[in-house]
């Protein structure tokens, strides 16, 4: 077992999400003054923050049963919570079984 690992569990002690990774390949000053400054970003009060939620809101209600039958898709879950022992985390919008 080494340090990262928590001895209860054996997952990390400490992850990451694939929006932190993404925002740290944008501006690595984002991640520095919001985590370890704790100066907050007020993300929420941007309009293409607004924006994306609302499309992504949108998506998610239209037509939710919708198979990509063109894919050969037989099912399909949606806001699936991944992890791996890397610690890397973060919900999946959607899975689609083929």
């Amino acid at each position: 077992m080494n340090k990262a690992d928590n001895i209860d569990t054996g997952e990390p002690a400490s992850s990451i999400t694939a929006s932190d990774i993404l925002e740290y390949l944008f501006c690595p000053r984002f991640t520095y003054f919001e985590n370890y400054l704790d100066i907050p970003q007020h993300e929420e009060k941007r309009f293409k923050v607004q924006k994306g939620r609302i499309i992504h809101e949108d998506k998610q209600r239209i037509n939710p049963r919708y198979l990509r039958k063109k894919l050969g898709c037989i099912e399909r879950k949606h806001s699936v919570y991944l992890s791996s022992a890397r610690g890397i985390r973060g919900i999946v919008d959607e899975i689609l079984f083929l």
